[in-house]
């Protein structure tokens, strides 16, 4: 069980203090924001923003890419190899002092990795672009709320 689901102890008849409430600095993990990958450019917008963010906390960046295998592949061989993905998300990557980690998820529905991507109300960005008609990443966002997550979609402009 991680970290933050153990529960604090204390007497029922009374309400714990906020002393008690404050969490163990060993035991917590820092500040995890994930970026779903949409396209090149609002990928990297969103990512940039985040950066801007969390600028001088103690913050990581998830970088969510959804990778989408067709029925008459093997699920263990997509049709673009995954170490290929990683090395031109990197590449891709602007330059910053925070910990950045590609997490490529391989499936066949994108509702389903979705998810089981996400521990319980995650800090997501979404990057799209401004348009007038519902995006497929707009639909992501509207998705990821429902599920319970906090998510800001990033206009890429």
């Amino acid at each position: 069980m991680p970290d933050w689901h153990k529960e604090i102890e204390s007497p029922p008849s009374t309400p714990p203090k906020p002393s008690v409430l404050r969490a163990d600095p060993s035991l917590s993990s820092p500040l995890e924001v994930t970026v779903v990958h949409t396209d090149a450019l609002s990928t990297l917008r969103a990512i940039e923003k985040v950066v801007h963010l969390v600028a001088g906390l103690a913050a990581g960046i998830r970088l969510l890419v959804l990778q989408v295998v067709p029925y008459p592949l093997p699920i263990e061989e997509p049709d673009v190899p995954l170490e290929f993905t990683r090395k031109l998300l990197m590449e891709m990557l602007p330059p910053t002092s925070l910990d950045v980690r590609v997490d490529i998820r391989v499936g066949r529905d994108t509702n389903v990795m979705l998810e089981s991507a996400f521990a319980p109300a995650s800090l997501i960005v979404v990057g799209s672009r401004r348009r007038w008609w519902p995006t497929p990443e707009n639909r992501i966002a509207k998705r990821l709320q429902r599920l319970g997550h906090h998510v800001i979609a990033k206009d890429a402009k």
